[in-house]
């Protein structure tokens, strides 16, 4: 894992502390997380990452080195199982008065100005999974 802070927690560029909380108080779940960039950003913050979703079982392998601690579920964000799972694993007891996050990355190519911007690119869809699993 990369590190941005220096040993005494301070981030080197511009002095910000960088050490996690004592306590967690925000727990949260990266849909489509690929190798995880997202939840390290959220870890480095200092939220408990208590899940990652994704279809790529390389990425998720990854993903699993990189999170031992976070369970990775290997589905999609359309799945209801895989979504039950992440509201399970958000409303844990003991957890009840934790902010829940939800991270995602999910695959830009069909509608981004760097991708094709194809309306018809089965990619986008997934943007729109992510938003009702959200809702």
């Amino acid at each position: 894992m990369i590190s941005t802070s220096e040993p005494n927690g301070q981030n080197s560029r511009n002095g910000a502390s960088t050490a996690a909380p004592a306590s967690v108080s925000v727990r949260a779940i990266d849909l489509c997380c690929g190798l995880g960039g997202l939840s390290l950003a959220a870890k480095q913050i200092g939220w408990k990452v208590v899940a990652g979703v994704d279809r790529n079982p390389t990425a998720l392998k990854t993903f699993r080195r990189n999170f031992p601690e976070t369970e990775a579920i290997e589905n999609s964000v359309r799945s209801s199982v895989a979504m039950r799972r992440c509201q399970e694993l958000l409303k844990s007891p003991g957890h009840e008065k934790a902010s829940s996050v939800i991270l995602s990355g999910p695959p830009c190519q069909g509608f981004s100005a760097a991708g094709s911007r194809d309306p018809k690119d089965l990619r986008n869809k997934v943007l729109v999974a992510v938003a009702r699993a959200i809702a």
